[in-house]
């Protein structure tokens, strides 16, 4: 709406908990960004990096083991100095 706010719907069809996620993002530019919702929790890079973009096929065994998934919560996110840096930072119910 308005290149603001985005979101995202999506659903499992089978397994316990059938809502991957289910957020909106509130974009104030590129370097202030307010996401609230259910999603993956910030984690670690290995997790948000898409299998088409990594030299690996599979994750490393510290992300597959530690890694809390999703959540639902808050979070602030964005790019900062020239899109060289970027942050996450979330507060979420159990994780």
């Amino acid at each position: 709406a308005f290149d603001v706010l985005e979101y995202e719907i999506e659903r499992n069809l089978a397994g316990d908990d059938p809502w991957r996620d289910v957020y909106v993002n509130y974009r104030q530019s590129r370097g202030a960004n307010l996401q609230a919702g259910h999603f993956r929790v910030p984690f670690s890079l290995d997790e948000h990096t898409g299998a088409t973009n990594r030299d690996f096929v599979y994750r490393s065994l510290a992300a597959r083991q530690l890694a809390p998934g999703r959540d639902t919560g808050v979070m602030l996110h964005g790019r900062v100095i020239g899109r060289r840096v970027r942050y996450e930072l979330g507060a979420f119910r159990q994780d």
